[in-house]
């Protein structure tokens, strides 16, 4: 029994000490609430050329972008303290109180909304966590807060693009001489410190974050308007998509390449054109269905894809050609293309092209010329003539995809770099 006895006696001043504390409390919150007609909806402005001045930064946590949507999604803990004279009393009458917390939709808080939301229609930002108030009349806010903006996607370098993303954020109902947003000030230490808060960005990396302060001014209004702009540049970091769309494009191109080696007359060469053709239909398909269709600009990828099926198709309709051609009877042949396409093919074109041997054979005005023509039947068979025509242009169209080719490879290695 005399044992519990001392146990109640040393329980007995913390008890009584924590009713004091809770009674001081409530009767602080009670005196600056209640008996002062505190309202939430009025701001705190000591006179009527009296600005608020609010101190605020935001934490990024987390980064997702919506491609098909082009919407942003930006989790980050917002921070804001801003001094309310009204919140303002002596912790000597209070039980030596300096710090207290309340509601928040207690006291009056900063309008501070999104500008560019994609949902328009979500004013509250931010989650319902207390606000901390200090007996100066400080009073610090720090709630979490997901908000969604539209994001306009430049796809030029899928899948290695880099997006820059804007934040607009202001007062909704109040002008700079009422209310003044005061940021961080921007620097390369303050950016990587936002930019290290970052936890989650999926297959994203962030690049820069920056916050500033814009000041507006409109014609014929007196007042500016303050608004805080968040820049957020991040780049795609996907190995899933490097492996499922640069293999098959430089499978794509070297069977393209290999065709356009093989001899014009070779007969497989129609079955390697048709493998290039394939395989760039199927990613043009699966590109349809991955890219988003609301970007500003077709991506390199696409157009390589797409210009490689062209070439495709171009090099098996000749192959296809001059295979029919080496086997047509003479009277296919008896028309001899025009004379200023055999002029130019037999020219020095045609050893710019390496088709001498060919072009040796033809003579330039369609007439015999060291009996190269076939005449059978008393019918004359150009069939040189339509050999050189229809290599010259698969060179030509070899020509001009490797230097496509070489091209968009320097765009892609130039983006990475």
């Amino acid at each position: 029994m005399k044992r519990f006895f001392l146990m109640f006696l040393w329980f007995l001043p913390l008890t009584t000490g924590q009713d004091e504390y809770w009674k001081n409390t409530q009767r602080l919150h009670e005196e600056l609430i209640i008996k002062r007609s505190y309202s939430p909806t009025v701001c705190p402005h000591q006179s009527s050329n009296h600005t608020i001045k609010v101190y605020t930064t935001h934490a990024v946590r987390a980064i997702y972008v919506d491609e098909l949507t082009q919407i942003l999604t930006f989790n980050f803990w917002m921070y804001m303290h801003w001094r309310d004279q009204r919140l303002r009393w002596d912790p000597k009458d209070f039980g030596n109180i300096y710090v207290t917390e309340f509601g928040s939709r207690e006291i009056w808080k900063p309008d501070l909304l999104v500008y560019n939301s994609a949902e328009p229609t979500n004013v509250d930002h931010y989650g319902d966590v207390p606000v901390t108030v200090y007996s100066s009349g400080v009073t610090v806010w720090y709630p979490p807060a997901t908000i969604k903006t539209e994001c306009p996607m430049d796809l030029t370098y899928w899948p290695f693009d880099t997006q820059t993303c804007d934040i607009y954020m202001g007062s909704w109902t109040r002008h700079g001489f009422q209310i003044d947003f005061i940021t961080s000030n921007p620097n390369k230490t303050t950016e990587d410190h936002l930019r290290a808060m970052i936890k989650t960005s999926h297959h994203w990396t962030v690049n820069k974050l920056s916050i500033k302060k814009i000041v507006t001014r409109y014609k014929g209004l007196p007042e500016p308007y303050i608004s805080i702009k968040t820049s957020v540049t991040v780049t795609r970091t996907s190995p899933t998509f490097a492996a499922t769309v640069l293999i098959p494009g430089v499978a794509v191109a070297l069977l393209t390449l290999v065709q356009f080696i093989l001899p014009v007359d070779y007969p497989p060469r129609v079955t390697v054109g048709l493998a290039s053709t394939f395989i760039a239909v199927l990613m043009l398909i699966d590109l349809c269905a991955t890219l988003p269709p609301l970007g500003e600009s077709s991506p390199l990828i696409v157009r390589y894809y797409g210009f490689s099926l062209i070439m495709s198709l171009v090099s098996v309709i000749l192959s296809g050609g001059l295979a029919r051609l080496s086997k047509e009877p003479p009277e296919v042949l008896s028309v001899p293309p025009p004379v200023f396409i055999k002029t130019v093919l037999t020219g020095p074109l045609a050893s710019v092209l390496c088709l001498r041997f060919i072009a040796d054979k033809v003579g330039r005005s369609g007439s015999a010329k060291d009996n190269e023509e076939e005449i059978i039947g008393e019918r004359k068979s150009f069939q040189h003539e339509w050999l050189l025509v229809a290599a010259a242009v698969d060179r030509i169209a070899a020509i001009i995809y490797i230097v496509v080719f070489v091209l968009a490879l320097f765009a892609f290695t130039s983006k990475l770099h």
